[in-house]
This record gives structure tokens, C-alpha cells and sequence, in this order.
């Protein structure tokens, strides 16, 4: 699998992705775990989250018609640049302020978030311009290994450096998160530079039109049974797991011991175990991708369920290193599909329609998953979110095209 980091522009934009998302965990569990310090409301936990999901939702169609006409490689490089001066402005703002108020933060996490949602679309477009068809496989497994990977490196360090410096300089935590994903942004845009130029396949395409091209790619997802079906499943996918973070938040806090550290483990067994699946998902050779995201979901949702039944540290913590063992498994030969079944000039607003599918039931998900911890409790959450896991599986069941989805026999070696 790492003999397709022999082509240098992929390799290139793997860095790029590997130091940006060493450091997305950071921002993403800093910003949680800022509200819930300064505040102790779950609630107001869970509205952080839902407005981190707004900004995909909204702008998701414009960063799909962008990615179709613009270089990709200038919008990937646009939004690293972007990441970066936010995220060291606000290290500078903490460095003075260890108590911002609500609203600084609330409005940085949908600054970055905003920009963020142009980065997706673009990058998913460019890898199959980037490896021949055969190598597909492996690029997409080697990008999905970096994606969990290095935010469990992350993780580690904030387990370790962070957790460290809480205790010794609680003051010092937020600035020096922000401060270092600032940094990992400005690296990956250094990499970003380096690739050659990615304009999409514009060939004997009208003039743009937002309008127009926006329905292209809407129109693209319907006629495909597949895309329309994964579409919805990651609607309810995204309905149900969205407040994951926050019932874990609460869970650290009713049955451990309330300090990032804790958190941090749990998401290093999870994201620790999407590793391992992701750099062996070349030998499994799956060959179709439906049947391959509802066993996984399947999986998956059982075994949120009986996270319900597990108040100790280590049970806890296999459950959510086996959910990791099975994530690969529905993610990467769908994206496979993705990649291989739409063409080039419409990748972007594909990627775009599927994205504001998964991203339309967070903000609403989020918003009251806090009241769900605090009206049902966490053991009824975790039963619910399996359950919807569950639904989603049974929704692709349901349906005999998106079973017998196959992906191309050049895709799989």
C-alpha cells in the first residue's frame, strides 16, 4: 500500500492532510471542552457542536460548485491559509484572556468550521486526478489511515503535553492547543503549494451558472440509486451519532473522572482501531460497497448499544475501540464508489450534495442533545444512537440496487 507515496503529488497532498488533521482534533475537542469548563452545561456543550455543523450545511452546495470550477489545488491552499490566521488569532486572544466569553468562541469554532467546508470537497476530487485506477485502493486507504491517524496523534500529545500542562498551567491549555493547529495549518499549506495545478475537466462546459451547476451534481446523486441511498444513510447516521461527543463528555464526567485525559484514551482506542482497518483494507478486496457499510453499521450499532450497559473504564474502552475496527469498513470502499462512479467535472458537487446530507440533521441533533443527556440519561442515549445506527443499515438492506453495488474491477486489486 505505501508504494503509491511513490507518486510525489499525492504524496504532497497526503502531508498536507496528515499535519492539517494532526491538529483538527485539537481545535475540535478544544472548543467542546473550552464551553464545558467555562460553563458545566451540557446544554450549551451541544449547542457548540451544532453550530460547528451549520457552516457544512449552508455552504457545502457553493464549496461543491467551486471545487468544479476552480483549481483545486488554490482552494485547498486558500483554506489553509484561512485556518491559519484564525486559529493563531485566537491563540493571541487567549494568551490574555484563559475566560473568553461565549460568544468569541462560539464565533471562531463557525469561522473555522466555515472555511473548513471548502477544504473536503476539493481534496476528495483531486485524489483520482491524482493515481492511476489501479492504485485508487491504496490511495484512498493510505488517506484514510492518515485522516485517523493523525488525530490520534494528537490525541496522544493532548493526553500527555496538554494534559500535563493543564495540571502544572490550566491557563496555558487553550492558547497552546489553538497556537499549534494555527501551525499545522501553515505546514500543510507549504505541502499544498508543491502540487501541480488540479483545475477540473471543464471540457465543452457552458459558462458557470450557480444555479445550473448546482442542479447538475443534485441531478448526478438522484439518477444514482447508490449515491441517493448513502445519502440518506448518512442523514440518519449523522441524526443519531451526532451527540456522541457530548454524551462522552458526560459519561467521563458521571461515571470516571471528568479530566480530557480520559477522553483522550477513549478516542485514541477508537480512532487507534480505524488505523489498524484502514491500512489493511487493500487485502480485504471489497468489492461492494453497500452490503460493506450495512454490516458495518450493523456492527457499529450494537455496539453503541452496549455502551449503555458499561459504567467501567475498560469495557468502555474496548466498545470504542471495536467501533473503530468497523468504520473503515462502511467508509472507504464507498468512497471508492463515489470516486469511481462520478466523473471528474462533477466530483465537488457530489461530494457537496452527500455532505449536506450528513450535515443536515447535526445542528438540530446537537442543539438538544444536551437536554437528551440531562432528561434521559446517558445509558438511554447510547440505546437511541445505536438504534439509529441500526435503521441506516436496514434502509440499504432495504434496497437491491445498493446491495449489488459493485465498485470497478480496476479499482480492486
Amino acid at each position: 500500500m505505501f508504494r503509491v507515496l511513490e507518486i510525489t503529488p499525492f504524496r504532497r497532498l497526503l502531508i498536507g492532510q496528515a499535519v492539517s488533521q494532526f491538529g483538527d482534533m485539537l481545535y475540535m475537542l478544544m472548543f467542546l471542552y473550552m464551553v464545558q469548563r467555562l460553563t458545566g452545561n451540557a446544554m450549551i456543550v451541544g449547542w457548540i457542536g451544532a453550530v460547528q455543523a451549520l457552516p457544512p450545511l449552508l455552504l457545502s452546495p457553493y464549496a461543491g460548485v467551486l471545487a468544479d470550477r476552480v483549481d483545486r489545488r488554490t482552494v485547498l491552499l486558500g483554506t489553509d491559509l484561512c485556518s491559519a490566521a484564525l486559529m493563531l488569532g485566537l491563540a493571541a486572544y487567549l494568551t490574555f484572556d484563559a475566560t473568553p466569553p461565549l460568544w468569541l468562541i462560539f464565533a471562531s469554532a463557525t469561522l473555522l468550521a466555515s472555511v473548513n467546508t471548502f477544504f473536503l470537497p476539493a481534496k476528495s476530487a483531486a485524489i483520482p486526478r491524482l493515481v492511476p485506477a489501479d492504485r485508487l485502493q491504496e490511495a484512498n486507504s493510505l488517506s484514510a489511515t492518515t485522516q485517523h491517524f493523525m488525530p490520534l496523534l494528537g490525541l496522544a500529545i493532548s493526553a500527555a503535553v496538554l494534559g500535563q500542562l493543564e495540571l502544572l498551567a490550566p491557563n496555558a491549555l487553550f492558547p497552546v492547543a489553538a497556537a499549534c493547529n494555527g501551525l499545522t495549518f501553515l505546514v500543510s499549506a507549504r505541502a499544498i503549494w508543491l502540487l501541480p495545478q488540479l483545475a477540473p475537466d471543464t471540457t465543452d462546459r457552458e459558462e458557470p451558472h450557480f444555479g445550473r451547476d448546482l442542479r447538475e451534481g443534485w441531478q448526478a446523486c438522484l439518477k444514482d440509486a447508490v449515491l441517493w441511498v448513502s445519502a440518506l444513510q448518512a442523514l440518519l447516521v449523522n441524526l443519531f451519532i451526532a451527540p456522541f461527543m457530548v454524551v462522552h463528555l458526560a459519561v467521563n464526567k458521571q461515571w470516571f473522572d471528568d479530566r480530557l485525559r480520559t477522553v483522550s484514551i477513549f478516542e485514541s482506542a477508537f480512532i487507534g482501531a480505524a488505523v489498524i482497518m484502514a491500512l489493511m483494507m487493500p487485502r480485504l478486496r471489497i468489492v461492494r460497497p453497500g452490503m460493506a457499510f450495512i454490516g458495518s453499521m450493523l456492527a457499529i450499532g450494537v455496539l453503541v448499544a452496549c455502551m449503555a450497559f458499561a459504567p467501567w473504564f475498560y469495557p468502555y474502552l474496548v466498545l470504542n475501540f471495536l467501533c473503530g475496527l468497523a468504520l473503515p469498513i462502511a467508509q472507504i470502499p464507498m468512497q471508492m464508489y463515489f470516486q469511481t462512479a462520478v466523473p471528474d467535472a462533477l466530483r465537488g458537487r457530489v461530494h457537496s450534495f452527500m455532505t449536506m446530507s450528513a450535515m443536515v440533521a447535526i445542528p438540530l441533533s446537537n442543539t438538544f442533545a444536551g437536554v437528551g443527556v440531562a432528561r434521559l440519561g446517558v445509558s438511554t442515549m447510547f440505546l437511541i444512537m445505536g438504534g439509529g445506527m441500526i435503521l441506516s443499515a436496514a434502509i440499504g438492506l432495504a434496497h437491491p440496487q445498493y446491495r449489488r453495488s459493485r465498485l470497478p474491477s480496476s479499482a480492486v486489486r
